[in-house]
């Protein structure tokens, strides 16, 4: 019979060696305290504090505009609500 594929557990891009991903997440958690110095131990935990690390240092993304402005979205719902007043 075929082994099923299993997905392995990631913590923000990080791949998990344990299921819940209890490394990963204690290094981020120390690092969101103010914790600094990386394990020797343990590499999930190191990378645990890069995804706070990241998470404060990656630079802010403007969201994009949108296509249609919002006169045209304005209109558009307006018209709708006109036709399900007049039955479609």
């Amino acid at each position: 019979m075929a082994k099923k594929a299993t997905l392995q557990p990631t913590y923000k891009g990080y791949n998990c060696k344990t299921a819940g991903c209890g490394g990963h997440k204690a290094g981020h958690s120390y690092a969101s305290s103010g914790g600094a110095t990386p394990s020797p131990h343990s590499q999930s935990f190191n990378e645990g504090m890069n995804t706070y690390q990241y998470a404060i240092t990656a630079p802010k993304v403007a969201k994009p505009k949108s296509l249609i402005s919002s006169k045209v979205l304005g209109a558009l719902a307006a018209g709708a609500a006109l036709g399900a007043k007049k039955g479609g």
